[in-house]
């Protein structure tokens, strides 16, 4: 074996064996990062739970007061024949139906649980979705609100079927789920449903997968981002790259309340900027100084009440 040949072999080595390295960490991150979340899995996360105890108090108020009022149990079938489940607050003097999409690792009661009252005391019937891939709801992927934002299409479908089409819906959504409702603008939704809540939702799906690792200590280079892509498309028939907000948000028309704030460390600040940049639709941006990721409704309550209020006043359907 002449010196050229050996040369070659050493590099193609060396190149198989950092492909399998690769592989092997991305499988690690996969199943961190996008799998159903088991007992250990959720260990894991809640170690990572940054609520401070006195946002923790008020959703735990949020719930005992909830557990108190007419909560019925709901479930749809998703586009693949997924059985997803919801808690619906039903307010016998509704002027609208709310539906609630809460974020990565999350569930309904515990993002939506300090403003579920806010929202039945303004006026809305509640319907918290549990997200495929979470607690109640089958799936064994989190797509980061890839293909949840077809489950925003099943969860409007079904309260047009209860209601009917006349009445009014809007969505709300906290971080993953923000992004989830706002890259639902590209799913033709139908017309009755008058506005959008979006509270420190990202803009850039794989960005922020990117991001995301770092903020916990795993660099996600350019080289292993397009592994865990494949093992995305593969495992769950989703790519990271499929859909953004901030395309979504290019065609959008249905109006959006934007809230960030400005001390979100986990989804930056200048996210949702550029959502509210990318936006055709009528929109408003609201900063809650000093708030921290999802913490905005905590920080700043009066005026993200009062924000949500004047919202639906502006947006109601007029009779």
């Amino acid at each position: 074996m002449n010196r050229a040949t050996k040369v070659i072999t050493k590099m193609t080595a060396a190149a198989a064996g950092l492909a399998g390295l690769l592989t092997t960490e991305a499988l690690l991150i996969y199943h961190y990062g996008f799998e159903k979340a088991d007992d250990a899995l959720m260990e894991f996360w809640s170690k990572h739970n940054n609520t401070p105890e006195y946002a923790k108090d008020q959703i735990r108020e949020g719930c005992r007061w909830l557990r108190e009022m007419d909560v019925r149990e709901v479930e749809v079938i998703s586009f693949d024949g997924l059985t997803l489940r919801g808690h619906y607050l039903i307010n016998p003097d509704a002027k609208r139906q709310l539906i609630a999409f809460h974020g990565y690792r999350s569930n309904a009661y515990y993002d939506f649980g300090a403003l579920v009252r806010l929202y039945y005391e303004a006026g809305c019937s509640v319907l918290l979705v549990e997200q495929r891939g979470h607690r109640f709801s089958d799936g064994e992927h989190v797509s980061m609100g890839v293909l949840e934002r077809k489950d925003v299409t099943t969860w409007v479908n079904y309260v047009n079927e209860v209601y009917g089409t006349e009445t009014q819906i809007y969505l709300t959504g906290i971080s993953m789920g923000a992004a989830t409702i706002l890259m639902a603008q590209d799913q033709n939704l139908p017309d009755n449903v008058r506005g959008m809540i979006a509270d420190c939702g990202f803009s850039n799906t794989y960005e922020e997968v990117r991001y995301f690792g770092s903020h916990h200590g795993i660099i996600l280079s350019k080289r292993k981002m397009p592994f865990i892509d494949k093992l995305c498309q593969k495992r769950a028939g989703f790519s990271l790259k499929e859909a953004n907000p901030i395309e979504a948000l290019a065609k959008a028309k249905i109006p959006v309340l934007f809230f960030h704030g400005t001390e979100d460390q986990l989804v930056p600040l200048q996210n949702g900027i550029d959502n509210y940049e990318a936006c055709t639709a009528p929109k408003k941006l609201v900063l809650i100084e000093g708030a921290e990721h999802a913490h905005s409704c905590f920080v700043g309550r009066e005026r993200y009440e009062q924000e949500v209020r004047d919202f639906f006043a502006q947006y109601d359907k007029k009779e």
